[in-house]
């Protein structure tokens, strides 16, 4: 489904299977819930976190990774899609 916003596979592998537990999980068990490869999720997590739909955070020396609520990522991606609406009308 968020494939049609734009996001790869493994990034709708990836936000689906944080989503769907709603609370934060370490790369590996990202791995084992989502099928992404170990060998990818880290560039993917790296991304989601960068387009500010997966929140990052160290505890006890480990990344674990949280999904932005389902919501709040609805308004994100409007929000964005309003933004370029408008860059377009300007060019």
């Amino acid at each position: 489904m968020l494939q049609q916003f734009g996001f790869t596979q493994y990034e709708s592998q990836v936000y689906t299977s944080l989503i769907t537990i709603n609370k934060a999980l370490d790369p590996t068990a990202i791995v084992k819930r989502s099928g992404v490869p170990r060998t990818k999720v880290y560039e993917v997590l790296n991304k989601l976190v960068e387009k500010g739909i997966v929140l990052e955070a160290t505890v006890e020396k480990k990344r674990q990774y949280t999904a932005l609520p389902m919501e709040a990522m609805i308004e994100k991606l409007k929000a964005n899609f309003d933004a370029n609406i408008e860059e377009l009308k300007k060019n």
